[in-house]
């Protein structure tokens, strides 16, 4: 559909998964198994606070060169990269992945904002070939952890770059190369009469719970929607290893790129999305108090793992913001000491 394209097809709706998450998270064996699974060999896990939406067209790569914060290029078929949508003010309308495949690229999109991530996009198509499309009767499951090619290739030839189809019995299967936690990975695109298929294929690879994979990605520094950012966060509040991987500053003009080139060439945002490494367990929500100013920030996502401990993911305030520094969690526990990084966690 040329000129006036829309929405060809909306997905079945399903439940929203971005607030489902634990909002105090505390030790359990049941992590620990998990989490070791995903760092010594590979998981599996159920995507479903992700959409997948295709984006076809002769003019698609152009016209969606100014829509998103990084740079496509050379977003050529088999690549892969992580992007954000935004409003005209800089504002996240949402963080995305994207993968090119030789007649469309695919994006993944967080559930919750799904519907206006589609609307804006729409919103910026006049006469362009470009059809919006999303991938409805389809699951999308994840492998990931340091053996996830070898595990997905007991049931497929993988693509030899990041995106492809599956081959023989999974073909009708999309592979893409994701690493969603730190670990590396693959993500499924798989469609419903095949997901039976697929999962007797992965059936020694063990389950992750969403508790688990919060964890991990939470170490790896990978915002999630409705927890870490919403549609009043700036993308440059996500913090330096997130902006590095999200935002092109050297390509053309795309929504919102004036505000995000302001906020860089000031050299600071008010506040700043940051680790904490926490001394006992704090909850979502919960104020943050540190030597600069009483109002410090929020906790924004919490997790627990063997390797890490109590981990913390807040929005602070510019001069709480301080990598090293010390700063209290006001819990309903009680003050808890935590101590200021950027992300990722893992590995420092």
């Amino acid at each position: 559909m040329a000129g006036d394209a829309r929405l060809a097809s909306t997905p079945t709706p399903m439940p929203r998964r971005d607030t489902t998450s634990s909002k105090t998270l505390v030790p359990s064996e049941e992590i620990a198994v998990e989490y070791r699974a995903l760092r010594e060999d590979c998981v599996r896990i159920l995507q479903t606070w992700l959409k997948a939406l295709s984006i076809a067209g002769e003019d698609r790569k152009a016209w969606l060169q100014g829509q998103v914060t990084n740079d496509l290029r050379d977003f050529e078929a088999g690549s892969h990269l992580d992007a954000c949508v935004l409003t005209p003010t800089g504002q996240v309308v949402s963080a995305i992945s994207l993968w090119a495949l030789e007649d469309r690229f695919i994006a993944l999109v967080p559930e919750g904002r799904f519907d206006a991530t589609v609307e804006r996009l729409d919103r910026m198509l006049i006469l362009e070939d470009v059809v919006l499309e999303g991938i409805a009767g389809h699951r999308i499951i994840s492998v990931q952890g340091p053996n996830a090619s070898r595990a997905l290739s007991q049931a497929t030839e993988l693509p030899r770059l990041s995106a492809g189809p599956g081959s023989g019995a999974m073909e009708p299967c999309l592979f893409l190369r994701h690493d969603a936690t730190g670990s590396g990975g693959w993500t499924v695109i798989c469609p419903e009469h095949q997901f039976t298929t697929l999962e007797e294929a992965l059936a020694t690879t063990a389950v992750c719970s969403e508790a688990t994979f919060d964890v991990a990605r939470l170490e790896a520094g990978i915002p999630r929607n409705a927890f870490d950012y919403d549609e009043n966060t700036l993308v440059m509040e996500l913090g330096p290893a997130f902006v590095e991987a999200n935002v092109s500053f050297t390509k053309g003009c795309y929504t919102g790129q004036e505000v995000v080139h302001r906020i860089y060439s000031r050299g600071h945002v008010n506040r700043t999305w940051m680790g904490l490494r926490c001394e006992g367990a704090v909850s979502r929500g919960d104020r943050i108090r540190a030597a600069a100013r009483e109002d410090a920030g929020k906790v924004t996502s919490v997790g627990w793992s063997p390797e890490s401990g109590f981990i913390a993911g807040a929005l602070l305030r510019r001069e709480a913001a301080v990598p090293g520094s010390a700063v209290t969690v006001v819990s309903e526990s009680g003050p808890v000491q935590a101590r200021v990084e950027h992300f990722p966690l893992r590995g420092r």
